[in-house]
């Protein structure tokens, strides 16, 4: 029934909605009994995370629409039936949070449902998302320690699962786990205590922003990889790699005298460092090669 159909609405910390099967906007749909059908009951709260609920217009409207929490929603306990909650897939759940909206909570990108009805192997699929790590530490059992170090460790295990990928030439999963290993070492929510932690946090990132700066090279998203690579060097003003995939990075956004600058600054701080020197000679060579014809005009402007 819902395949084919779009998610509408993203409200990040609140809820994900869909299920317009005639309209897709969030101005439509219907149901098996009719148009809409009444409240059926009110026995489950919206007390958590991931609970599916009835989208409706008012008392006894209810159709096809429905969305999902993200977070606890009590306020709507009484004007909304809750009927169900996720199982599996929470990961998609927080990808579909993070997609940019605009001003009317519309999503900026296409989210289908590609095909819907019963899992038949609910239950063996079910044990393999358990074994797995969610989003965002945010959405681990209660049972889990949050401390720094726990943290750390599981994101150097995401960070491997990277580095699987990348190995095999899939940038695009590798970059996904590398984003992952970074958002268990997010500042604002581990809120480390003491310098000696942050300090963990801050060398514990350094590693999977290096991947991602590297994989997003491969698949030429500069930005991004400067991005990474600046963060890196915030705090490592002198790391190699940070600095030589910096310059790259530089170089393919068309800065190129800036590239040459960092090369410089490289080269200085490992001079043994092959990829490095070569990589200022190449890119210095370039960059002379592009002022010459400058150079050749205002020579001809004063001659």
């Amino acid at each position: 029934h819902y395949k084919g159909t779009v998610f509408h609405r993203v409200v990040k910390g609140f809820i994900i909605q869909g299920g317009d099967v005639s309209l897709s906007g969030g101005r439509g749909g219907h149901s098996i009994y009719g148009a809409t059908f009444k409240d059926e009951s009110f026995s489950f709260g919206h007390t958590r995370k991931f609970l599916l609920s009835m989208a409706n217009k008012g008392k006894d409207t209810n159709g096809s629409q429905f969305f999902i929490t993200t977070d606890e929603a009590g306020h709507l306990d009484g004007k909304h039936v809750c009927f169900g909650e996720v199982v599996d897939g929470f990961d998609v759940v927080r990808e579909i949070e993070e997609v940019p909206t605009n001003h009317q909570q519309a999503p900026m990108v296409e989210i289908k449902i590609v095909d819907s009805g019963e899992l038949p192997d609910y239950q063996q699929d079910h044990k393999k998302q358990q074994q797995q790590l969610p989003y965002t530490p945010l959405d681990l059992p209660d049972h889990y320690n949050r401390d720094v170090d726990t943290l750390i460790s599981m994101a150097e295990k995401v960070r491997v699962l990277g580095n699987t990928e990348f190995k095999r030439g899939l940038m695009k999963p590798a970059l996904k786990l590398y984003k992952k290993a970074l958002r268990y070492l997010e500042f604002d929510l581990m809120c480390p205590d003491t310098d000696e932690e942050r300090r963990k946090l801050i060398d514990a990132r350094v590693k999977p922003l290096m991947n991602m700066a590297a994989c997003s090279l491969r698949l030429k998203n500069y930005k991004q990889a400067l991005l990474a690579c600046n963060e890196i060097l915030d705090h490592h003003p002198h790391n190699s790699k940070g600095l030589y995939r910096k310059a790259v990075a530089l170089e393919n956004l068309g800065n190129l005298e800036d590239a040459v600058q960092t090369l410089e600054l490289a080269s200085t701080k490992h001079p043994s460092n092959k990829e490095i020197k070569a990589r200022f000679k190449s890119s210095r060579a370039k960059l002379s090669a592009s002022r010459k014809p400058l150079a050749e005009a205002m020579a001809r402007g004063f001659s």
